[in-house]
């Protein structure tokens, strides 16, 4: 169970900001890809 414990705090853990970023990134810069100045109405 430790080794389990380690790797959650040393993978898992950090890479939860990287994950969330790259998905509210992601759908702004589609949302203004496909829908232009009407992206700007987009609510996540």
């Amino acid at each position: 169970m430790d080794d389990l414990s380690v790797a959650l705090m040393t993978l898992v853990l950090p890479q939860i900001p990287t994950t969330v970023g790259n998905a509210v990134i992601a759908n702004a810069e589609l949302a203004k890809k496909y829908f232009g100045e009407n992206a700007k109405k987009v609510q996540l």
